[in-house]
């Protein structure tokens, strides 16, 4: 919550005076002029002085310990007795802001340094900070999913990851003083120093702002109220115009349930007592109990001029408010529920109070003080279990709603979708389910659940949970099988939507037809893929080649056996030569016998032969009787005519020719 800014009076100006109290147990001393021993043990409880006017509203943790800023810059972390568990120092300015708690013990602060801070609780080591562009002066509220949320005087609202990452930001358009309160929805709502009342959702997006009418003129409309929800999800926040708002968020807009005017600014937060009284003070220094449905007052009190100190309802309805009632003096006041002031518990204390009250389970009420002390002194009874019964709401200061945040996920991420994470109000059933994405299948829960169920309840949540929906992805066998001539590559098992390459290799003397049996990327390329999304079987087929046998004759003769042949055909040819000529042989390959008329040739490729022939050459021998002499005779071919003569000798003529072929046998 926003603290007394720098130029509000400090304890100087309400005097240094030693204060006597009366409490049910007897009278104490407090020296409030100086600083003394850090820690004081009275019988009624305990002081712990820092080095600072303390305006920071101490948080608690589940163990007891006791969390709250200084004007020393420091943050202080005590054990439930006062004892100091360590200092965090590192801060370079006050921290007037409220320190808050994660559900792992993180606890977050701002100072005017202009930093967020996340400390380990366990021993004060900074885990890390995140730097704005202006002072932080109100208190960060956490998400049930462990975002955090605060305003800056920067303009802007921030959302921040665990890790100290920037989640989102929201300008604002002016300074953000009002501490956030979150809703059962994780909705967001602050104000800002401009008269505007905000709600967000988780993701940062503008939902609504409603601005508070301007009824007072020239009036100051700053919202520094941290704004308080109740069951129904109306919202309640004080502003420094002097009314007291209500108003219903309707999901995109917000309309006013009812305003009550006050006579001076109301700048600290309401409260629920359990009988479900709403509680506000304002500066006119009157505590009032209305009814939050209609804003009709129940009663009012004098208590005293209130700055910023919200006051804190304990398990009898009890209200406790810190109130400076002039003459430097301030006191601790306890009222009835119905405005009666209990005397045996209002007590009189040694400065201004503007860190609002807040009570531990075992009845200690906690405050800071202008006298630069923590006090924690015994009331005896716990904090009311109300809607909203502090600033803050809770102990640890988260400012949320009773919600927990059932956080969903999937392993792995794309093995599916889980619904149903999110924000739950406390006592709330959640039902989770995993749906699988396509060629996945849920296998199980794990986290907060191990069930097998697809769909599963939580009940009765009141804490946070995690769980990741597991899915496996299925598989699938892909067989491929080998048609005659040909072979295949290995089969085997895939995953879902794996494209797994596939070859076909043909044997020799074969090729590659196409796939058949499966959709594949290619059916008629012997390399190609196919993308499972089932079990597939394929088979490669394959044919034997066929290639064309070209018989060719040479001059002289004919040849057969030209055509079409399958791979390894031992086929016939023959070469047949015409009159007068002779087959010599064949010409090209893998003829069995190139020197045989009638062959065979065996058929691994196209191929192509030539029959060739020569023609036939003859002798003519030529031979001369008595008496003469003959010329002409000789080799040749066939055909031609040779010119053959007959010289007689002196004393003889010729005769004739004997033998065959003579065209004239007496020439």
């Amino acid at each position: 919550m926003l603290q007394t800014p720098r130029n509000c009076p400090s304890i100087d100006q309400y005097g240094k005076a030693t204060i006597f109290f009366t409490v049910a147990l007897g009278s104490f001393l407090f020296g409030c002029g100086g600083v003394f021993a850090q820690r004081t043990t009275e019988s009624w409880g305990w002081t712990y002085q820092t080095g600072g006017n303390v305006y920071s509203s101490p948080a608690v943790d589940s163990s007891g310990n006791i969390y709250v800023g200084s004007g020393d810059n420091k943050l202080y972390a005590l054990e439930h007795n006062g004892t100091l568990k360590w200092t965090f120092e590192e801060a370079t300015d006050w921290i007037d802001s409220s320190p808050a708690i994660g559900s792992d013990g993180t606890v977050y602060v701002g100072s005017w340094d202009n930093n967020l801070y996340a400390i380990d609780p366990t021993d004060g080591t900074k885990k890390w900070e995140f730097a704005t562009y202006s002072a932080i002066t109100g208190s960060p509220a956490i998400g049930a999913d462990g975002t955090i949320y605060f305003g800056s005087n920067d303009y802007f609202f921030y959302a921040l990851e665990s890790n100290g990452s920037e989640k989102w930001s929201y300008f604002v358009g002016d300074e953000i003083n009002s501490s956030p309160a979150i809703g059962a929805d994780g909705t967001i709502y602050f104000g800002d120093d401009n008269g505007s009342l905000h709600a967000l959702d988780e993701n940062g997006i503008l939902k609504w702002s409603y601005e508070v009418p301007d009824v007072v003129a020239e009036a100051n409309n700053t919202i520094l109220s941290s704004p308080a929800l109740d069951l129904t999800g109306n919202v309640y926040f004080g502003c420094s115009n002097g009314f007291f708002y209500s108003i219903v968020d309707n999901g995109t807009s917000a309309s006013l349930n009812w305003s009550y005017e006050a006579a001076g600014a109301i700048d600290s937060s309401p409260v629920f007592g359990p009988e479900g009284n709403l509680y506000f003070i304002s500066r006119d220094s009157y505590l009032r109990a209305v009814d939050p449905s209609t804003g009709i007052e129940y009663w009012t009190t004098a208590v005293g001029d209130v700055f910023y100190s919200t006051p804190v309802v304990d398990s009898q309805g009890n209200i406790y408010v810190a109130a400076y009632v002039g003459d430097g003096n301030n006191a601790i006041y306890v009222y009835e529920s119905n405005g009666t002031m209990t005397t045996s518990k209002s007590m009189p204390v040694g400065g201004v109070v503007d860190s609002s009250l807040t009570l531990t389970d075992n009845g200690y009420l906690l405050f800071g003080c202008f006298d630069d002390k923590l006090y924690a002194v015994d009331m005896g009874n716990p904090m009311a279990d109300s809607d909203w019964p502090k600033f803050k709401r809770n102990l640890t200061a988260d400012g949320r709603w009773p919600s927990y945040y059932v956080d969903a996920n999937a392993s792995p991420d794309e093995g599916g979708a889980v619904s149903g994470g999110g924000t739950y109000n406390e006592g709330a059933d959640a039902t989770i389910t995993a749906t699988p994405a396509t060629g996945y299948d849920f296998t199980s829960w794990s986290g907060d659940t191990n069930d097998t169920n697809a769909s599963h309840t939580f009940s009765s949540l009141i804490a946070n949970k995690t769980v990741t929906a597991n899915f496996t992805i299925r598989q699938y066998a892909l067989t491929l099988t080998e048609g005659t001539g040909g072979g295949v590559s290995a089969d085997g098992t895939y995953d879902h939507g794996t494209s797994v390459s596939i070859t076909a290799t043909p044997n020799t003397g074969y090729h590659f037809t196409g796939w058949t049996g499966a959709t594949v990327a290619d059916s008629t390329s012997a390399s190609t893929t196919i993308t499972l999304t089932q079990a597939e079987s394929i088979t490669a087929n394959f044919s034997l080649n066929e290639y064309v046998l070209v018989v060719v004759s040479g001059t002289g003769g004919s040849a057969t056996g030209d055509g079409n042949f399958t791979h390894g055909t031992s086929t016939s040819i023959a070469a047949s030569p015409g009159t007068g000529y002779h087959f010599t042989n064949w010409t090209g390959e893998s003829v069995t016998d190139e020197n045989a008329s009638n062959t065979t040739i065996t058929m691994d490729q196209n191929r192509s032969v030539t029959a060739n022939f020569a023609i036939d050459e003859h002798l003519l021998t030529l031979t001369a009787g008595t008496g003469g002499t003959v010329e002409g005779d000789g080799n040749y071919t066939y055909d031609p005519k040779a010119s053959i003569n007959a010289k007689p000798d002196t004393g003889y003529h010729f005769d004739s020719w004997t033998g065959s072929g003579v065209a004239d046998s007496t020439a």
